[in-house]
């Protein structure tokens, strides 16, 4: 354990260092070591060059608890000494006069052990200065994280807190921070819509808190009463200070190219919170779409069905015969080449396009089935591997990844769906839109003043628009 420093020992300018010159390198190591201990600390050699000669001529000399603490040990850590302490010495070699002298302007010279390691923070003040505050709380704003700002700081002033305190002030803040941007972006929606003839409608709870937000400009309008007989809905997470879901409204034009109808933030992803979604659609547009396309969302299917109930409802292919037939049947296969026989025959049953096949589609799903392991099949497999057909009326009590496969077939089987619409079998369109949103050149995530979210969407989806109409 390390004695208990004052407050002045955490940063101070040291003085007086040996300038040389010396003869020779052990001397000057010397000097510079009986220095370091009349100051309190000591030093260690960090650096060392030769020339083509094998001569040395240069070496540094840095304090001994500066760096980061790197342990790979397992069992028994050592304690973290490492404070990323400044002060550093250099010492070059004279190529005429063959002398060791310190070379004055690549030293520091500021002894400086206020970035102390997580072990020693009783020795550090936590409090952040009013004046420090509001810059944190600006660049923050920014997209800065507690590190970078944290190293603006201490590069514009003299700060005595660590990058944790910053950290903690910016949790501790942070849902004030979120009503303050949940009221702008409300004054803006409302400002939008009497100015600009916006669509925009929010939702809070009974405390008043934001739940829902949905907003869409004329343009989106236009398009969701010309393009709105066919709907990709998919939510994604980390574009706001609010940690809500954003919905885009993806939508297909005349010309194959992907559009937006719309944007939504959702608090929770449950039937009532997309029910209100899909309702909003249709009073914004008068819209009765007819397909819709999600993941496997069982709150999204009961809003569709509620709000929709003419629409068909289609799954992605993707969630289903990738993430999720990974997810629950991998594990289930310890030969990988079996495995990959497996979901090759799966993919060949969801991917067969003639209608013609419907009626075969029982016979494929059976042979489909042998090759699974027994421990995979629910009551509706059996039965089918049994009987050859299935129940006319079921109910899932084992809740078998297959068996709900089956029971939804109709939703990806492309047979099924394929003198429905043609173009789009998963939510492909709507993921690539959020992926373009996360990249963009603005921090979303650290966003602190949100009212500028969607001017900043709309921008990405001009900018997306018109490299899709290059493309076509």
């Amino acid at each position: 354990s390390l004695p208990a420093m004052e407050a002045e020992d955490l940063a101070m300018e040291v003085t007086g260092a040996p300038c040389g010159p010396w003869t020779d390198w052990e001397q000057a190591r010397k000097d510079i070591d009986t220095w370091a201990e009349s100051k309190g600390f000591t030093v260690s050699a960090k650096c060392k060059r030769n020339n083509s000669k094998g001569q040395v001529y240069l070496r540094k000399f840095v304090c001994s608890r500066g760096g980061n603490y790197i342990s790979t040990a397992t069992v028994r850590r050592r304690v973290n000494l490492k404070c990323r302490c400044p002060f550093s010495l250099k010492l070059t070699l004279d190529k005429e006069t063959n002398e060791i002298n310190l070379d004055y302007d690549a030293c520091a010279f500021t002894h400086n052990h206020k970035l102390l390691g997580l072990n020693h923070q009783q020795f550090l003040p936590s409090s952040i200065p009013d004046e420090d505050k509001e810059d944190i709380h600006k660049m923050w704003a920014l997209g800065c994280t507690a590190s970078a700002i944290y190293k603006q700081l201490s590069l514009s002033r003299k700060v005595t807190y660590t990058v944790d305190a910053v950290s903690k002030f910016l949790a501790s803040t942070s849902q004030g921070q979120r009503a303050k941007s949940a009221k702008l972006l409300v004054e803006w929606g409302l400002r939008k819509r009497e100015q600009e003839q916006y669509y925009f409608e929010y939702h809070t709870c009974a405390s008043n808190a934001l739940q829902r937000v949905f907003w869409a400009s004329p343009e989106h309008v236009e398009r969701l009463a010309k393009y709105g007989t066919v709907l990709i809905l998919d939510a994604t997470h980390g574009t706001n200070l609010f940690s809500m879901q954003l919905i885009y409204i993806t939508l297909v034009n005349e010309f194959g190219c992907t559009t937006t109808g719309g944007y939504a933030l959702l608090a929770s992803e449950d039937t009532e919170a997309w029910a209100w979604v899909l309702t909003q659609l249709q009073l914004a547009a008068d819209i009765e779409p007819q397909v819709v396309h999600t993941d496997e969302s069982l709150p999204m299917a009961a809003a569709i069905k509620e709000v929709f109930p003419r629409a068909r409802h289609f799954l992605c292919e993707f969630h289903l015969g990738l993430q999720n037939f990974n997810k629950n049947m991998k594990g289930l296969f310890p030969d990988g080449d079996q495995y990959i026989r497996v979901l090759s025959k799966f993919w060949a049953i969801l991917s067969r396009t003639d209608i013609r096949s419907v009626e075969s589609f029982d016979s494929e799903w059976i042979d489909f089935l042998k090759m699974v392991p027994r421990n995979a099949l629910g009551t509706l497999s059996r039965i089918l591997l049994e009987e050859g057909k299935a129940p006319t009326v079921f109910c899932f009590s084992d809740n078998s990844y297959l068996d709900k496969a089956y029971a939804l077939r109709e939703k990806w089987a492309r047979r099924f769906k394929y003198k429905h619409f043609s173009i789009v079998h998963s939510t492909a369109r709507s993921e690539g839109q959020h992926s373009q949103g996360k990249r963009g050149q603005i921090c979303l995530n650290r966003l602190l003043l949100l009212h500028l979210l969607p001017n900043v969407l709309e921008h990405q989806e001009e900018h997306r628009e018109k490299r899709s109409c290059k493309k076509s």
